[in-house]
């Protein structure tokens, strides 16, 4: 990926063709999906597994192989940020992470956002996270009702 974000926004908005913009911008556009993204991830970390990955989280051991498997194809926000933590992903993994579910990317402006780049940056696990954003007074990554 070469092109800024902005330089594909302004390309797609003078297109007249869309077919032609994917082929010429295929190389610039994201075709993964979560499970498949989150497999390569774990194939590059030694001695993790898909059990500890969800003893590490508020998640069900069966929750986290189905999403590894594809079978959750739409998991929420705060479940994909449970599985980074667990995952020990740096900010820029779990942004990836987060642009292929299509959720939201973690926004600095917003104060439990900081709270949960803050931890990532500091490579705090889930559980340290949870405690930041309770004393903060911000809702925290356990708190999904989906």
């Amino acid at each position: 990926m070469t092109k800024q974000t902005d330089e594909l926004l302004k390309e797609l908005g003078n297109t007249s063709d869309i077919n032609q913009y994917l082929s010429t911008n295929r190389d610039e556009l994201i075709e993964q999906n979560v499970a498949k993204y989150l497999n390569e991830l774990l194939e590059e970390r030694d001695n993790l597994t898909k059990s500890k990955i969800a003893k590490s989280t508020s998640l069900s051991e069966s929750y986290v192989y189905e999403i590894f498997r594809g079978e959750k194809c739409n998991p929420s926000r705060n479940k994909l940020l449970q599985i980074a933590f667990a995952m020990n992903l740096d900010l820029d993994s779990t942004q990836k992470l987060l642009k292929i579910a299509n959720v939201g990317v973690l926004y600095p402006r917003i104060k439990r956002d900081s709270i949960i780049i803050f931890a990532l940056n500091k490579k705090l696990d889930f559980f340290e996270c949870e405690d930041l954003l309770e004393k903060g007074e911000v809702e925290g990554i356990s708190d999904d009702i989906n």
